[in-house]
């Protein structure tokens, strides 16, 4: 069974970068790897490091903290 589609998702399309804020926004303010992201957006892994690039180079998530090989990031709520 499919998601349901959020609001945000909805109004601004369902695109990679939008699935993955709405994510983060829902998320917040908890931590979350990579994979979660994947797991629960359904985005592609390719696709997710190609949004990654635009989120980190505008510091809109933040790296907490690593554990182990897996790291933890929140969306930066400045």
């Amino acid at each position: 069974m499919e998601k349901e589609k959020s609001i945000f998702v909805e109004f601004m399309g369902d695109t990679p970068l939008v699935r993955v804020l709405d994510f983060l926004i829902e998320k917040r303010p908890f931590e979350t790897t990579k994979e979660e992201i994947i797991k629960e957006t359904g985005v592609a892994r390719n696709s997710l490091f190609n949004v990654w690039k635009r989120l980190d180079k505008f510091e809109i998530v933040l790296k907490t903290i690593s554990i182990g090989k897996a790291d933890l990031f929140v969306l930066n709520d400045k």
